[in-house]
């Protein structure tokens, strides 16, 4: 295995975030612009309905009624999804040991052929690593059973994400073709808070994936290879709209929905030189947003909630 450091994988990775990041401040900015002119529409509103005896204290009442009716929807969506983790974590861990098991039936070394390549498996990651704004709760590694129990809670704009990174070389003297793929085994609950409003209300939602990042490590900088398709897979999307005082009386609104799968992702044909390293990053990725207030926030950490990365398997084609 080549020498090298834990934090010379998180300055590679964190250099190339760098650009995603960058994104999410100019979305930030013009949302901000967005906002800025929404008060000001307000403003005129609640002039306007002064003048006309409006029952400004009537209307707080009836929100705050439909927002402490919504909280109490959601804890017990919350409640029922968390109640269920442990049928969930079943049916993963089936699932996975199923996957497990038809690898281990291909490493078979006399089905070996120009038919059926061989299969190198990395059954334990070099690093479990989640970004500032995710709080792990807990991880674990053990070959063929990688979890973490993570949770967020983000009132901005931006991306978070958890990451177990694999380390391979290439045993041969030779260049190798290969097929690299993964999996992961997710279980949690993710929920959008949107503010109400007299005009609109706010904007939230949050989009989950898993993914695959493979970086040929022999370069000097090590380069990330343009993805593919099938190295990302949609776990879950979820949003809320606010609503102004002609839809909900800008009571606001909650959504809520369960993030549970085996999520596949896997790159084919990436080519290695002899003795050449590779770092794979199997990912859960957050990305959200909330425009005008709210909140989102996704738990990955209750009960047996939590996100689980076997290994990842490499077929050496030649």
């Amino acid at each position: 295995m080549p020498k090298f450091t834990e934090s010379q994988i998180k300055a590679a990775i964190s250099a190339r975030e760098k650009e995603t990041r960058a994104d999410s401040k100019l979305r930030k900015a013009m949302f901000a612009r967005m906002q800025a002119s929404r008060r000001l529409g307000e403003k005129a509103l609640t002039s306007y309905l002064k003048k006309t005896g409006f029952d400004f204290k009537a209307y707080d009442r009836i929100r705050a009624q439909q927002q402490a009716e919504m909280q109490r929807l959601l804890k017990e969506a919350d409640r029922a999804a968390i109640k269920r983790s442990s049928s969930r974590k079943k049916e993963l861990a089936y699932g996975v040991e199923n996957w497990r098991k038809n690898i281990e039936r291909f490493r078979d070394a006399t089905l070996v052929s120009k038919f059926v390549p061989a299969f190198e498996v990395v059954d334990t990651p070099f690093l479990i690593w989640p970004t500032n704004d995710l709080e792990l709760e807990d991880s674990h590694i053990e070959p063929w059973n990688n979890t973490a129990k993570i949770r967020g809670l983000w009132r901005g704009t931006g991306n978070e994400n958890l990451r177990f990174i694999f380390v391979w070389e290439n045993p041969n003297d030779k260049w190798a073709v290969v097929n690299v793929e993964s999996n992961l085994a997710v279980n949690g609950v993710c929920d959008a808070f949107a503010e109400g409003g007299f005009l609109a209300g706010s904007l939230n939602g949050v989009f989950v994936q898993a993914s695959l990042n493979v970086w040929e490590w022999w370069n000097h900088p090590p380069t990330m290879l343009s993805p593919q398709a099938t190295q990302t897979q949609k776990v879950v999307a979820v949003t809320a709209s606010g609503g102004g005082f002609l839809s909900n009386l800008g009571g606001g609104s909650v959504d809520s929905a369960s993030a549970s799968g085996i999520f596949d992702v896997r790159r084919t044909l990436f080519s290695l030189p002899p003795n050449g390293v590779a770092v794979f990053e199997v990912t859960l990725e957050f990305f959200y947003d909330n425009t005008g207030g709210g909140m989102i926030q996704a738990n990955f950490a209750s009960g047996d909630f939590g996100v689980k990365c076997p290994a990842v398997v490499i077929a050496v084609l030649s």
